[in-house]
């Protein structure tokens, strides 16, 4: 198996990485029972607005109340969704997950982000899949998102435009790595499937090559 989101083999170029407007940074996809939304919350509210722009696309049981809570600061835009060409504009994907849903849930968001050439901010455990699969190609805030300071180290690392290429590198080499892997599962499928077609048909084909004709009941003495 391998996660949801490693599709196609395109990976779009990250130009905007070297622009100097504001960094962009989205949340695309469910807010459920796994996620963190105080940690968006606390994150949104601590960027100087001058440096960053959000852009929501939520769904799920907590997105009401996320949007309610963010959706009227100024750098905020609200989303029903994004497209392919919607995620391409997002500097950073912001990725969370609680701590008791480690080596349970991988949030597809982190395979969404690298699989676009993005890095991603995420909110969630150290001692988990996500983080120990992608780490490289983001950066970590406990999943309640941490103390001011903490929050505030975070996005500056994130505002520098040397750390995001260094990041985005790291994607783009993650997203390779998992593209090959996806094809190579493939090929294996294939051949596993390919070798038991033959293998049926060959029996098939030599049960009716040596089955006996069937005997013709006995008659009885004239």
């Amino acid at each position: 198996m391998w996660p949801a989101g490693v599709l196609g083999g395109a990976i779009p170029a990250r130009e905007r990485l070297a622009s100097p407007a504001p960094v962009h940074i989205g949340y695309v996809g469910n807010i459920g029972e796994a996620n963190c939304p105080d940690a968006i919350a606390r994150v949104i509210d601590l960027a100087p607005r001058d440096r960053f722009r959000f852009t929501i696309a939520a769904s799920g049981a907590g997105a009401k109340a996320l949007e309610a809570r963010i959706g009227t600061r100024a750098n905020v835009t609200l989303r029903d969704y994004l497209d392919e060409a919607g995620l391409a504009t997002l500097d950073v994907h912001f990725v969370s997950l609680r701590d008791e849903w480690a080596h349970v849930s991988v949030p597809s968001k982190a395979i969404t982000a690298v699989m676009t050439g993005s890095p991603f901010l995420y909110a969630g455990p150290e001692d988990s899949d996500t983080w120990g699969m992608l780490g490289v190609a983001g950066w970590r805030l406990p999943a309640d998102g941490g103390g001011d300071v903490e929050i505030q180290q975070c996005l500056n690392a994130i505002g520098d435009a040397a750390q995001r290429r260094s990041k985005q590198e790291n994607a783009v080499r993650l997203a390779r790595e998992l593209i090959a892997m996806r094809d190579d599962a493939l090929d294996r499928l294939c051949g596993v499937l390919s070798r038991w077609g033959q293998a049926t048909a060959g029996a098939g084909n030599t049960d009716s090559k040596t089955s006996a004709p069937p005997t013709p009941p006995p008659q009885a003495p004239r």
